[in-house]
């Protein structure tokens, strides 16, 4: 079993745009994309790569789970950059 990581373009409720990435245990990288939009009632989003089954294990990740792992907020890269 692998998963994927899916980055989740967001708007919150102040209208800014944000983002939110999700580990999701489900073999096909199109359907990880559309059970990672159902959890954050987005419309966009991006796989960004594949997740094996040993790294799911560790996180405690379950066949068709899904985990928040980061949004703007925890992510220590980009909370704090700079918008223009």
């Amino acid at each position: 079993m692998t998963g994927w990581m899916v980055t989740v373009g967001v708007v919150r409720d102040d209208g800014k745009i944000g983002h939110e990435m999700y580990a999701v245990a489900v073999d096909d990288p199109e359907r990880a994309v559309q059970v990672a939009l159902a959890a954050a009632n987005s419309d966009a989003a991006v796989v960004n790569g594949e997740i094996d089954e040993a790294s799911m294990k560790s996180i405690g990740l379950e066949t068709g789970g899904i985990l928040k792992v980061l949004d703007e907020n925890s992510d220590p890269l980009t909370s704090r950059t700079r918008r223009h």
